[in-house]
């Protein structure tokens, strides 16, 4: 079966990657597992339709739960697929909580259609749900495959039913995906998660990620006109939907959209916090996997003589001469939720950052990191941890 975790298509490749891998400093605050691809939902925008050896890749769960024990990560996102579809979910979560212990912030991604009756079993293990709808009724349909008053009902059980033994659930996430048919009725979303916010003691937000790629022709980011209707929409639901805290992934600074649209490139600093991990196991990396992949790979492959010689030094300079060069080739949003803490200007304020978004760093690494950061990243970080 072939494998996908895009560490290269030939044993020179994989060996040339296995040095970049080398040289690289790793930290693990932001991981997502994909912890299988069963879904029963059919979504419009799904990755795994186009890429046949993701979905059928055999997952070893005994593999991912040491590697995740090894590493700690300091947020780590479950996603798939649909995870509530695993057949083992409630004990590997119970595992894993056990394995990594309680300075691991766990999101827990579930469209809360595949098995919800075991949602009860699995949130007093995790700190975040995050509910995968893409909008109310006939909207979550046409995109999802499941009416969107389904998906809303069970958010409301969750939401509303008192459950004093999780100490450890806090919030539940709203992550609707925006397309260019469907991001003008998202406030009719918003109305109903307001709602039910009023009758939850939990806190609740919703994060809209556009389609991406961001130049998909579902993407609001892929018609001019269209990208800067929804900019100028998302900025009055951030005012009116302040009780569930509505905003849209993607635009900072080190992301993948501006005023413009996608972007091309950025200066991503977070390209060395993040990391996914695949059903096999097998992590991927910004670099050098998701840079071959989203960049080098197509640019050798469709371009003209040109464009195949600039990706080959590009790829040379950023890999290997430049290993902890900041250039970003295919501006994301994965990890943005670590960005105000790593651009923050002095040492402390990265500290207060990442504890407010949940994050548990230990003294020693927190030293290391901004001292990384002041080395590759920002010169001007200000170093008074000692007076925090």
């Amino acid at each position: 079966m072939r494998q996908a975790a895009f560490v290269g298509r030939n044993r020179r490749e994989r060996a040339l990657f296995g040095l970049y891998r080398e040289s690289a400093p790793r930290f693990y605050w932001c991981v997502t597992w994909h912890i299988h691809f069963a879904c029963n939902q059919d979504c419009i925008y799904c990755f795994n339709k186009s890429s046949p050896s993701v979905a059928e890749m055999a997952p070893d769960y005994e593999k991912a739960l040491a590697e995740l024990a090894r590493v700690k990560p300091k947020h780590l996102c479950i996603s798939g697929g649909e995870p509530t579809l695993v057949p083992e979910i409630v004990p590997i979560i119970r595992r894993l909580r056990e394995g990594c212990g309680e300075g691991m912030q766990i999101e827990f991604n579930s469209n809360c259609t595949g098995r919800p009756e075991l949602l009860p079993e699995i949130l007093p293990h995790a700190n975040i749900l995050a509910a995968s709808i893409d909008g109310a009724g006939e909207v979550n349909r046409e995109q999802r495959g499941v009416d969107g008053d389904v998906v809303l009902a069970a958010i409301e059980k969750i939401a509303t039913h008192p459950y004093p033994s999780w100490s450890r659930f806090r919030r539940i996430m709203a992550v609707p995906t925006a397309t260019i048919r469907s991001y003008a009725r998202l406030p009719e979303l918003f109305d109903r998660l307001r709602e039910i916010k009023r009758k939850s003691p939990l806190e609740m937000s919703v994060e809209v990620k556009p389609v991406f790629p961001y130049h998909k022709p579902l993407s609001p980011a892929s018609r001019p006109e269209a990208w800067e209707d929804f900019v100028a929409r998302s900025r009055e639901w951030e005012k009116e939907y302040k009780e569930i805290r509505v905003e849209v992934r993607g635009v900072s600074a080190f992301s993948g959209l501006n005023r413009g649209g996608g972007k091309m490139r950025s200066k991503c600093w977070r390209q060395f916090f993040t990391a996914m991990l695949w059903p096999n196991g097998i992590w991927t990396y910004c670099k050098p996997d998701w840079f071959s992949r989203n960049y080098f790979i197509p640019s050798y492959r469709d371009g003209g003589r040109r464009d195949k010689l600039r990706a080959a030094i590009e790829s040379v300079h950023s890999l290997f001469l430049a290993p902890c060069d900041l250039t970003c080739y295919a501006p994301c949003e994965h990890g943005e939720n670590l960005d105000r803490a790593l651009s923050a200007g002095r040492a402390s304020a990265l500290a207060e950052e990442a504890e407010r978004i949940g994050l548990s760093i230990p003294p020693g690494e927190l030293r290391d990191v901004c001292a990384f950061i002041k080395r590759r990243c920002n010169p001007s970080l200000v170093m008074d941890l000692d007076r925090a």
